[in-house]
């Protein structure tokens, strides 16, 4: 194995929290010192070469490990780096970290000078971006031009091999009162190779609610205390990750970002579970298994019913208590009320699951009258497990009857959670039944097992840890108030369970100190969460994420209840454009819809044609024009005089298409794989609470995903960039705010082209608002910039 080149800080320069500095008569050389074969190695986007280079440099992987003890981190940094060329070349590794970082080690594989790696400031950072950009003519590393960097000396990139390079710094993270945040930049512009990250938190016994607003994570808490957290990273936003300290015995968080022009701000509340003994008792369940018995379960997928109800049954202690019931044209019963789960009862159980004999029409209202109307068990807590692979036939088959049925019938306050078997259900009725009674809905789709997916479900309920819940908020005084926080997402405060914490997002109004105190039952005793938010003082806009999070469920939210504006009791066509359009109250829904659309830069499947590859958007039917909002205008770029204008491109009525494509897919398509689909997908968007699952839905096609759905991935149409959005229409990127206003035509006040004059002012400008990532959009950029209208064009734009 080749020798190791490696360099280690000395502990005084740890101990005393300066930079390490180079070994006697070593360097780090500034950019007229590289190379002609020199390539920028950046983690955080695609290498960039010096215009002498040859061949093909490319960043293959990158893992990250960070080691944290309290709030003393260490980040270890391992960048694969293949020259796919025939010449060898040079690297130099550019990371940017943050304020009071200080080098670690710096090594790469083989030999070689003596590695070395120094932090630069922000301001002589700034130098070496300036002076890169102006001979690669790439303005993308720009991006990070308001962080201190990290930069190494050069290393060997042999031809037509991987060399392996690692970097490591030391930082003390920030903390906000008891919550501690780890943030690792990242591109918002560009997503060009996953990163692998792993932190592990040692002594973290007292750890509580971790959480990342960005990513997905795997949470593993280890025996010997220490806590390991690991995610893929992809996307376009950094990583970011925040835990509590000190908080076993329940507490919680406030993310908030301030927005004058709401009269306040949005919140996001972490609320962690306190740490449940392993020996204290859970509430009993009382399960009741309802099973579709209809012709069309024969086979297979009634084989695997009766084997999901025996895999439940058999899970029951001996103080729950089960019933079964069994629908197809009529509706039959295992018992009139549940029983206990006695070794008797199950056997009696058994023999009559094995009886059933798949036939007849489906009594969904029924069945579902039978579940909630029995005698409840004292002391239990009510589970209704419904499973169906029809839609109603028989009985009272209305959508909207059997909806209201369960709305005002369910009075033991049951929650159902319904599973769809296959496509040929009605998705959106499953569905509405489930949020009404706190429950969730499943689909066990063609490829997936009834038996698996039932279990998978019941196995999550062994007992809801927090439920019941009610929020009540206050001023810093104490008294209570309706008008400090509106919007509460999700609606309805859900159930919580083993291994979950409770987050629920909103608007709050003025900057005064808010207490939000929730109240709910917590294994059968009554418990109270209380705290307070000092929100002048956690605003900030480093958090984003939060309006986006908010609008992403509030999106989702709305689109359902058009959705359930197709229930329809009597069979015919969905209602007209003009039918909905006309009743007020579905056009404001239509309206809020595309206006946090475009505000917040949230695409569903029902606004994908507000940000496009280029391609023109359908154009709506002739007929009455109706306008929502200001909304209106789809502009492309075109020459005007000796500029450039955006100009309308026609009148293409954002609240038209939405609704025409609401009407079609959400209220038109009530079964098959298209209402299923669009169940996944509005239950991933109402569920977010993070990033990775904005701008993407599942369509009705096949695809490789774990659904067997084709997955749509529109996040390259879409780019956030700090605290704006931008939308990439006709070529081009326009800041959201400027196409929510709705004029007929844009035309910037000033053009800045690559290189000119101008062009380090508005970088400059840029990098004070944090807005700097729209210099790595690939394409021309509209957007406003200290209170005039700015279009920003790189080397190869052609304005």
């Amino acid at each position: 194995m080749p020798p190791l080149r490696t360099l280690l800080p000395s502990s005084l320069a740890l101990l005393l929290g300066v930079t390490a500095l180079p070994a006697a008569g070593q360097h780090v050389p500034p950019p007229g010192d590289v190379t002609p074969h020199t390539v920028w190695i950046t983690p955080q986007r695609r290498p960039i070469p010096m215009p002498d280079v040859a061949g093909q440099i490319e960043l293959t992987k990158v893992d990250v490990d960070v080691t944290v003890t309290g709030r003393a981190a260490t980040t270890t940094m391992e960048l694969a780096v293949t020259n796919t060329g025939r010449q060898p070349a040079e690297g130099v590794l550019l990371v940017p970290v943050p304020d009071g970082a200080v080098v670690g080690a710096f090594s790469f594989d083989g030999e070689g000078i003596e590695p070395t790696a120094k932090i630069l400031p922000a301001g002589e950072a700034r130098f070496i971006y300036d002076e890169i950009v102006r001979r690669a003519k790439d303005p993308a590393l720009l991006e990070f031009a308001g962080w201190n960097l990290l930069r190494s000396s050069v290393f060997p990139v042999p031809a037509g091999a991987t060399q392996h390079v690692r970097i490591s710094w030391d930082q003390v993270l920030p903390a906000d009162d008891n919550r501690i945040d780890l943030a690792l930049p990242r591109s918002e512009a560009v997503d060009d190779v996953p990163w692998t990250v792993t932190v592990n938190i040692a002594n973290a016994d007292d750890t509580g609610a971790i959480y990342s607003p960005s990513h997905d994570i795997v949470i593993d808490r280890k025996t010997d205390g220490d806590v390991t957290v690991s995610s893929t990273v992809t996307g376009t936003s950094p990583f970011l990750l925040s835990w509590l300290e000190n908080a076993r015995k329940g507490g919680g968080t406030v993310f908030t970002f301030p927005d004058p022009t709401i009269g306040g701000g949005y919140f996001l509340l972490l609320m962690d579970m306190p740490e449940i003994p392993a020996d204290r008792p859970r509430d009993p369940r009382e399960v009741t298994i309802v099973l579709d018995r209809s012709g069309s379960m024969a086979g297979e997928k009634m084989r695997q019913a009766r084997a999901a109800a025996m895999q439940i049954i058999a899970a029951l202690g001996p103080d729950e208590a089960f019933n079964i019931i069994d629908y197809s044209t009529t509706v039959e019963a295992f018992s009139p009320q549940p029983v206990a789960a006695t070794e008797d009862a199950r056997r009696e159980a058994e023999a009559y699951l094995a009886a059933l004999r798949p036939n007849g029409g489906t009594n969904i209202h029924d069945a579902l009258l039978e579940a909630i109307r029995q005698p409840a068990s004292e002391h239990r807590r009510s589970i209704v497990l419904f499973l169906t692979d029809g839609i109603p036939t028989v009985g009272r088959t209305g959508e909207r009857t059997i909806r209201e049925m369960v709305e005002t019938g369910n009075r033991e306050g049951r929650r159902i959670f319904t599973f769809g078997v296959g496509s040929d259900v009605n998705a959106p009725l499953l569905d509405r039944v489930a949020t009404l009674t706190r429950g969730s809905s499943a689909y066990v789709l063609p490829n997936e097992s009834v038996e698996v997916k039932v279990a998978s479900v019941f196995e999550r309920l062994a007992g809801p840890v927090f439920s019941d819940a009610t929020i009540t908020v206050a001023n810093g005084r104490g008294e209570v108030s309706t008008q400090l926080v509106h919007d509460l997402m999700p609606t309805v405060i859900p159930d919580v369970f083993d291994g979950e914490d409770l987050i629920l997002l909103g608007k709050y109004r003025g900057e005064d100190p808010i207490q939000f105190i929730v109240d709910g039952n917590l294994l059968g005793d009554q418990y109270q969460f209380d705290f307070q938010a000092n929100l002048d003082d956690l605003a900030t806009t480093r958090h984003a994420f939060v309006p986006r999070l908010w609008a992403g469920q509030r999106i989702a939210y709305l689109i359902d209840e058009v959705r359930q504006q197709g229930a329809s009791d009597r069979p015919g066509p969905s209602p007209s454009i003009e039918d909905l359009l006309g009743d007020p109250q579905v056009a404001e829904l239509i309206e809020e819809i595309v206006r946090l659309s475009l505000e917040h830069g949230i695409l569903t499947e029902y606004t994908a044609f507000l940000a496009t590859d280029g391609t023109m958007p359908m154009t709506p039917d002739d007929g009455p024009i109706i306008r929502l909002g200001q909304t209106d205008t789809l502009y492309s770029l075109q020459p005007q005089g000796d500029g450039f204008a955006f100009a309308s491109r026609g009148v293409h009525l954002y609240g038209m298409i939405c609704a025409e494509e609401l009407k079609d897919k959400a209220i038109g398509t009530r079964s098959g794989a298209g209402a299923v689909t669009q169940s996944l997908s509005l239950d991933q968007q109402q569920s977010s609470v993070n990033l990775s699952g904005l701008n993407t839905w599942y369509a009705d096609r096949e695809g490789d995903t774990e659904s067997g759905y084709l997955k749509v991935d529109v996040r390259n149409n879409v780019k956030q960039c700090h605290d704006k959005t931008f939308l990439m229409m006709s070529n081009a990127w326009i800041e959201s705010d400027l196409v929510n206003r709705g004029e007929d035509t844009l035309v910037p006040d000033q053009i800045v082209t690559f290189g000119s004059d101008e062009w380090n002012t508005v970088v400059d400008e840029l990098i004070e608002s944090g807005r700097s990532a729209v210099l790595a959009l690939d394409g021309p950029v509209l957007l406003e910039l200290n209170n005039r209208l700015v279009l920003v064009c790189g080397p190869d734009d052609g304005c």
